[in-house]
């Protein structure tokens, strides 16, 4: 268990608790408060932890009232306690997901002088006359008496009065899929349990440890259901269009067409095929008018190449009322929508709205393609344990022959569930309906996909095919499948890469964006629809079983942490009982960034400040500011910045991890990150730098006498200086033979003569003093047998 850091030179004092993180008395008033920064989320039990250990820094000895009304997830906590009034203190609990988001109040409670004692006595166990009902649980009466002990691993109880784990298995006895809202004269008599003899009668708890002495009484405790749902005030997000800027035409931005009409899921592969040709041909800025459901795939697949060449491609989807506003794009727009004359541009929003989690027939069926592993069969656990789901189907292309079918079968029927695993292609469309013959369904839930990640240039028609099917044929297929049927829900299983674009997936979101489009089309045909456009997920086998633990750094460090497991669960409960037709679930991290913002994000996250005398956008003071550095300094300057930048993208927390000689692809840089880093460069220089930067330039040495070259032409001195380097390296790495047979010391004897002829020693110093640059480069390249592009 991490502990809490010494805050005590900020004016705080240590908690003493793994939740509360610091207390600080507040001036003026006899209150106290306790901050934390949290990494994970808490069942609701936590809560009760907390007032107790607020009650005990004040010296109260019971919560006389505790009501819930929000979870405890991921961010900033916040505990007040009140000024003393006639014996009793208010308690209030906030969280917040970062720092740049207000707070929000999930917990409110009174603390009072005294304790209640429950008065439950343990003379026998398990006590005299009662029946056993399940495992470890017996009945006598109206009470129901239970022995649970922490989860198997948790080796932290020492550190809480009672472990949230603890009291969330006691209380669950009678209540599974029920959770405390609400504790009524609650008091902890004793701290550190690993098990907990319980017991609930007529709404009240009491629970000893194993000699019998008491640990927790309650008056009365009333449970509801997990408010785990409610957590989409800052992790549920919709696509909003608002007004766009005023911009004139473009005259530099060459428009492309790409109009569809005939068979939907062909046109779908051809267009995006067609995308793929002009982005990976084309040197030009183009702007892609799109329409039509097929269309969609090339509005994905663009998003992502807008992501790896910032500026250069901009999505226009038109009724052809007004002019193109091609000029939108020197503006940093990306996705444009013109209706009725109004020219509007995408943002993404948070979802602020409640909305009660939709109840499914239980008698029908719920069929889940992909769901005999990673995502869907998470979700297929999560229908039948907390959305009561009775009958399910499921779908996978090997179908009871993958390795987690038989185990998962086993464990959903072992819960009261009747399970069907098929194998079925969805790309095939006599397939879908053979499976799902006399099947009635209730919900189809689309979670099958495939990845075959890599930056737009290695893209191939064949890799798009290869990830398109499974998406766009599938969910195509089971449309038609279906749209006979009366559906309480089809879901779709998206991706944000369809929403915001996303390096390195240009075939993954092309095929993504694709279902986001064909939720829509079912909405305005008034059938329902839902598709998420997820954020990553934490680890769970599937599409993200062959990731390693740094491309899930990676992913963390792009603003959009994954999701864990119950923090998904609990948004497609959310999403899927609104409206919408397209949601974007996601850890986004919305504060302040040093960066530019993208324009779909410019409603959520706010740029840095500049700093000042400086402008990072602008090529010209950037050189300005190289060029006013003495020359010595200025290849200092531009190592630290290349440094810097390379270990940001590979996610070092220091540039001394980056060794200036070594090469990028031995530091551990792919063909991303390779994008990554030209792009970071790019913003910080204000240069327009090629794709292959990395590649062309292979180690930082040789980077940094590029962008001198770039930033100060002639004057630099420093490429001069790093390609001489460069042919000393070569020189040292020579023997004596191999220098002889090349004959480089006569060479170079010949190169002081072309400079100082006969005119001895100083003359061809002061030659060699007025070489350019060029000159230098054309020895070096003969000597070393490498051309360098300039």
């Amino acid at each position: 268990m991490a502990q809490a850091a010494d805050a005590s030179g900020l004016g705080l004092g240590p908690a003493d608790h793994p939740l509360l993180g610091a207390a600080m008395s507040v001036a003026r008033e006899d209150s106290v408060v306790f901050t934390n920064r949290l990494a994970v989320a808490f069942p609701e039990t936590a809560f009760a932890e907390i007032a107790f250990r607020a009650a005990d820094q004040v010296g109260y000895g019971t919560v006389e009232e505790l009501t819930v009304t929000g979870p405890i997830t991921p961010g900033v906590l916040q505990v007040w306690i009140g000024a003393p009034d006639n014996g009793k203190r208010a308690l209030t609990v906030y969280t917040r997901p970062d720092d740049e988001q207000p707070f929000t109040q999930i917990a409110t409670g009174t603390l009072a002088e005294g304790e209640y004692l429950a008065g439950f006595t343990v003379s026998e166990w398990p006590p005299k006359g009662a029946t056993a009902i399940g495992e470890q649980v017996w009945q006598a009466g109206d009470a129901v008496y239970a022995e649970v002990t922490l989860p198997e691993g948790t080796s932290d109880a020492q550190f809480y009065g009672v472990h949230p784990a603890l009291l969330d298995c006691a209380t669950r006895v009678t209540e599974e899929h029920q959770v405390p809202l609400e504790w009524h004269g609650v008091s902890l008599h004793a701290v550190g349990a690993d098990t907990l003899r319980v017991r609930l009668s007529n709404g009240g708890f009491a629970a000893v440890d194993t000699n019998g002495s008491p640990v927790v009484s309650a008056r009365n405790v009333v449970f509801g259901a997990p408010l785990a749902a409610q957590q989409h005030q800052d992790s549920l997000f919709r696509l909003e269009w608002v007004p766009a800027p005023e911009t004139g035409p473009a005259a530099d931005v060459r428009e492309i067409k790409l109009a569809a009409d005939g068979d939907v899921v062909q046109q779908a592969h051809e267009l995006a095929a067609k995308a793929l040709e002009l982005v990976q041909q084309s040197e030009d800025r183009l702007a892609f008018v799109t329409s039509g459901l097929a269309g969609a795939t090339v509005e994905g697949l663009v998003r992502t190449a807008q992501s790896e060449n910032p500026g250069r491609f901009l999505l226009i989807d038109t009724d052809g009322s007004t002019p193109l506003p091609t000029g939108l794009l020197d503006a940093g727009e990306t996705q444009v929508r013109v209706r009725d004359g109004q020219v509007r541009v995408a943002r993404l929003a948070r979802v602020t709205d409640t909305a009660e989690t939709a109840e499914w027939d239980p008698e029908g069926t719920v069929l889940i393609t992909g769901g005999t592993g990673g995502l869907g069969a998470e979700l297929a656990r999560h229908l039948v344990a907390e959305r009561n789901v009775k009958r399910l189907l499921l779908i996978s292309r090997r179908g009871g022959d993958a390795p987690e079918a038989v185990a998962l079968q086993a464990e959903l029927t072992a819960h009261g569930a009747d399970v069907t695993i098929a194998a079925c292609d969805t790309a095939d469309l006599k397939a879908v309906k053979k499976v799902l013959k006399g099947v009635k369904l209730t919900a189809v839930i689309h979670t099958a996909g495939v990845l075959d990640d890599g930056i737009i240039g290695s893209l191939t028609p064949e890799r798009l095919t290869t990830v398109l099917k499974p998406k766009v044929d599938g969910a195509w297929n089971l449309h038609e499948a279906t749209k006979k049927q009366k559906l309480q829900a089809f879901v779709l299983y998206s991706s944000v890469s369809g929403v915001l674009g996303s390096a390195g997936q240009g075939n993954y979101a092309a095929a993504n964006a694709f279902l986001d489009a064909l939720a829509e089309r079912r909405r305005a045909q008034g059938l329902v629809a839902t598709s998420l456009a997820w954020g990553p997920w934490a680890q769970t086998g599937g599409m993200t079983a062959h990731l390693r633990d740094g491309a899930m750094d990676r992913i963390g460090r792009t603003g959009m942490p994954p999701l864990s497991v119950r923090q998904g669960m609990a948004l497609f409960d959310d999403a899927t009982s609104r409206e919408d037709a397209v949601l974007v679930p996601a850890r986004l991290n919305t504060g302040r960034t040093n960066g530019p913002v993208a324009a779909v994000l410019r409603g959520l996250v706010r740029g840095g400040k500049r700093t000042a005398g400086t402008d990072e956008a602008s090529t010209v003071d950037f050189s300005a500011t190289l060029n006013a550095l003495p020359a010595e300094e200025r290849a200092k300057y531009l190592v630290d910045l290349v440094r810097g930048h390379a270990a940001g993208v590979l996610g070092h927390s220091t540039p001394a991890a980056i060794d200036n000689d070594k090469q990028f692809r031995d530091l551990g840089f792919d063909s991303l990150t390779a994008v990554e880093l030209r792009n970071s460069l790019a913003s910080a220089t204000g240069l327009k730098l090629p794709a292959g930067l990395v590649f062309d330039y292979p180690t930082p040495d040789e980077l940094v006498a590029y962008l001198a070259g770039e930033l100060l032409g002639d004057d630099a001195g420093l490429s001069i200086t790093s390609e001489l380097d460069r042919l000393e390296a070569a020189l040292a790495a020579s023997t004596d033979e191999d220098l002889a047979r090349d004959g480089v010391a006569a060479r170079l004897r010949n190169l002081l003569a072309h400079y100082g002829g006969a005119k001895g020693e100083e003359a061809v110093s002061d030659r060699i003093n007025s070489a350019t640059v060029d000159d230098v480069f054309a020895f070096i390249d003969n000597e070393l047998g490498r051309r360098t592009e300039r």
